[in-house]
């Protein structure tokens, strides 16, 4: 029975082409490989930024910001906005 299982599984070669041992490249592509890469420096705004504000003269400040706050809502003032419900 074991011998029975096995045959039906067996592996069977197909013959092997005799022109691949006369030339081994016959069917296979050349692969072309691709250059290096070269690396670059980094080039970035904030350096050339921070030079900018190193080489021109600095700034006067004669316009100072003045903070000018909101009016608060009455409602708020009035006391909690709350709406019970009884069930």
């Amino acid at each position: 029975m074991f011998a029975l299982v096995i045959g039906r599984h067996q592996f069977r070669a197909k013959p092997v082409n005799a022109e691949i041992f006369v030339n081994p490249t016959l069917g296979i592509k050349k692969v072309i490989p691709r250059e290096c890469t070269v690396p670059e420096e980094f080039h970035m705004e904030t350096e050339d930024r921070l030079k900018q504000r190193h080489t021109n003269e600095p700034h006067e400040k004669t316009d100072e910001f003045e903070f000018h706050a909101r009016p608060v809502p009455k409602a708020i003032l009035e006391g909690p906005v709350v709406s019970i419900v009884h069930r």
